[in-house]
């Protein structure tokens, strides 16, 4: 257990977590409440055709609601630059995300450029340094239709450069949505495809969020409950399709690791994921989360008692245990199958070590971490039980 004295947290520490949430069937009913007359509706065109988007418009008071369903997955800064030079003659007074992790980033950033002078752009702020402008997104209502990211509760949205196969965060106080609505039947028809990489990075986050420098007693306990509930809805494999229960679970789980990660951000997994994810097209929570295993024993020297404790909140007897855990339920979702599918031998990842060291995120490692340790974390042989356990997805 983790007590007073023994823990390497700070000793003095702030939260602050302004989204209002709503959780439930009736969720979507407080958009009928909100005062917003020309809302943009960012989402997919797949939510459109599933009358997914039909959902929300119901429920607002504006009679032709704007929207934008162009997104596409890792949003690109090219397109989020064009798109807000497009919608910029729309008088615009708020954004509703309807999506995923993507459709919510997309959402965020678009509120940032649509409040900012025209001179302003993703291109000139990441690529030459351009100052983010002094000024007050457009309020967003995030709506998650996928279970994993949080971005509905984050500061900070994922921008990649598609050009120089890079990825950025855009972060801002400013940048917390105003509202969180939160209704677990809009992931149930969410293919596996889908379900396993969002749950998946749901689970790392938590985790992330714990092994984490910036860890706070109020954020570690979020991550445990949201651990746990990770935990026990992916074990249950391709049951979670036909489970309105173990769906929830796993909504509820990515809520609280993104309230987490809001105060703490990600860590060594995602720093990782990163060039992975750009250059391979691997999944985003493939590509983080099949790391989990050797970034928990890489922190074990480092322990505070926290890691320890997380194990046993999660019915193991020791950090050690909790981590061969992982590394067979990796193998039973077929994680490891998808990610072996897009990089067949590990050694092409070896000439991108250098971006998987990302300051943003690899110095809030619980244990500080070198490039020859990272060489060592992705090339241990391991994590690579393939057929060492019974597959659950049957």
């Amino acid at each position: 257990m983790i007590g007073p004295g023994t823990t390497m947290m700070p000793s003095s520490w702030a939260f602050h977590q302004p989204v209002e949430i709503h959780w439930g069937a009736d969720a979507l009913d407080r958009l009928g409440t909100l005062p917003f007359l020309n809302p943009l509706i960012v989402t997919t065109k797949g939510a459109v055709a599933r009358g997914t988007a039909a959902r929300v418009t119901a429920n607002i008071a504006a009679s032709e609601p704007l929207f934008y369903s162009a997104v596409k997955p890792n949003p690109d800064l090219g397109d989020l630059d064009d798109a807000a030079r497009a919608l910029a003659t729309h008088p615009i007074d708020a954004i509703i995300g309807l999506g995923g992790g993507s459709v919510l980033d997309t959402a965020k950033v678009l509120s940032v450029l649509l409040a900012s002078p025209a001179t302003f752009s993703l291109a000139g702020h990441f690529r030459d340094g351009l100052a983010l402008p002094d000024c007050r997104p457009l309020p967003v209502i995030a709506i998650p239709t996928t279970a994993g990211t949080g971005s509905e509760v984050t500061p900070f949205a994922t921008v990649w450069d598609s050009i120089h196969n890079r990825k950025f965060s855009l972060a801002s106080g400013g940048m917390f949505p105003r509202l969180a609505l939160l209704d677990p039947s809009l992931t149930h028809s969410l293919p596996w495809a889908e379900t396993l990489p969002s749950g998946l990075d749901a689970l790392c986050q938590a985790l992330e969020s714990i092994w984490n420098r910036f860890a706070t007693p109020l954020t570690i306990g979020i991550a445990q409950q949201a651990a746990s509930l990770a935990w026990h809805s992916l074990r249950h494999g391709t049951a979670i399709l036909e489970s309105p229960a173990l769906r929830s679970d796993l909504m509820q789980a990515s809520l609280l690791a993104g309230i987490a990660i809001s105060q703490t951000r990600t860590a060594l997994c995602h720093s990782i994921s990163y060039p992975i994810t750009a250059r391979f097209a691997v999944p985003h929570g493939i590509a983080c989360a099949v790391w989990m295993p050797q970034v928990l024993r890489f922190n074990l020297p480092a322990d505070d008692g926290r890691l320890q404790q997380t194990a046993r909140i999660l019915g193991f007897q020791s950090a050690d245990a909790f981590a061969h855990a992982i590394d067979d339920l990796l193998v039973s979702l077929g994680a490891w199958d998808a990610f072996h599918s897009l990089v067949p031998d590990r050694t092409a990842l070896t000439p991108h070590l250098n971006e998987m060291l990302t300051p943003q995120r690899a110095d809030n490692n619980l244990r500080p971490v070198t490039i020859a340790q990272v060489e060592a974390i992705i090339q241990d042989p391991s994590d690579l039980r393939i057929g060492s356990v019974r597959s659950v997805r049957s």
